[in-house]
């Protein structure tokens, strides 16, 4: 059976709860279309590469779908590329190419969402913050590493309950949940 390493993260800054982090403790486990979810939830720190780096030595997986709360955003949206920059303008890798591009089948699983009525769409920007780090972190490691991992990472919006005094987009987490199925049933 083929393996996907799900990971989220833990909630950060004034946020009390991260629903990226929410949906990979849901997801682990489950069987998706023939293939088993290892979720792992990581920290919102720069040493999150690392703990990659071991799920990936220690799981082997076919597929790694990385998930970030983009809490601006009113889609599930697919990040096409990750670029080699942190927030603090330095650079992920100095040996590192500026940027690298996502593994996964975008346009697939974009099609298949908006079959199911999900709102999405493909991103070109990342961030320059630990989102945009993970995916960079992660091709980065496949690629110097010759390892034949499809990896990609998708950014979620944020569940009602967080923006309850605020006006800001949300999405239920049911949704947001079958829409990471979805995009796991179409790699």
């Amino acid at each position: 059976m083929e393996k996907v390493l799900l990971t989220g993260f833990e909630s950060f800054g004034k946020e009390k709860i991260n629903p990226s982090g929410i949906v990979a403790k849901k997801m682990h486990g489950r069987n998706i279309g023939g293939r088993k979810i290892i979720s792992h939830v990581l920290p919102v720190t720069y040493d999150c590469g690392k703990i990659i780096h071991r799920e990936i030595e220690d799981i082997d997986p076919q597929y790694i779908v990385s998930l970030g709360l983009a809490g601006k955003r009113n889609q599930i949206t697919l990040e096409r590329v990750a670029i080699n920059m942190t927030s603090e303008n330095k650079k992920i890798f100095e040996d590192g190419p500026d940027a690298y591009f996502s593994l996964l089948p975008l346009e697939d699983i974009l099609k298949e969402l908006h079959k199911n009525n999900i709102p999405a769409r493909i991103s070109n920007f990342a961030g320059t913050y630990i989102c945009n780090y993970v995916m960079y972190y992660t091709l980065h490691y496949l690629r110097y590493n010759d390892l034949d991992i499809k990896a990609g990472f998708i950014h979620i919006p944020y569940i009602p309950e967080q923006v309850l005094d605020r006006d800001l987009p949300s999405m239920s987490l049911e949704t947001i949940e079958r829409g990471i199925e979805i995009a796991v049933r179409a790699l």
